[in-house]
C-alpha cells in the first residue's frame, strides 16, 4: 500500500501488487483486494502478461483501517472464475503506532 506506514484514520492512497502470471498469453481479468466480505479496490479489464505484473489499484474512498490487524486476499478473475491468488504469506496490516503491512523486520529493508 502506499504509503506505508500510514497513520490511523488516514486514507491510503494506492494498493500496489505484484502478480505472477504463469500463462502463455495476454489476457483481461478483473483484480480485487478484499478485507473480510468487503472490496477495498478494484481494478477492470486489467491485461494480464505472463511473467511478473506490477498492477496499481485505487482504493474505495470509504476505506480506512480499523482495530489492530486487518489481512486482505487478491482474487483474479481468469475466464469467468474468480479465484483468489495463491502466496507465500497473509498479507496482514498491523497497527503498533501506525498501520504496516511490511513485516518488522522487512522495515528500512529496500524491496526489489
Amino acid at each position: 500500500m502506499s504509503p506505508d506506514p500510514i497513520i490511523e484514520g488516514r486514507p491510503v492512497r494506492l494498493w500496489k501488487v505484484r502478480i505472477g502470471f504463469e500463462g502463455r498469453r495476454e489476457c483481461d481479468t478483473d483484480i480485487v483486494i478484499r478485507e473480510g466480505n468487503n472490496t477495498i479496490g478494484q481494478a477492470r479489464h486489467f491485461r494480464l502478461r505472463p511473467g511478473a505484473n506490477d498492477v496499481e489499484i485505487q482504493p474505495n474512498e470509504g476505506f480506512r483501517f480499523r482495530g489492530r490487524e486487518m489481512c486482505f486476499n487478491v482474487q483474479v478473475d481468469l475466464e469467468g472464475s474468480r479465484q483468489q491468488l495463491d502466496a507465500d504469506r497473509r498479507f496482514c496490516a498491523t497497527q503498533r503506532t501506525v498501520w504496516s503491512l511490511s513485516e518488522p523486520e522487512d522495515r528500512g529493508r529496500v524491496q526489489r
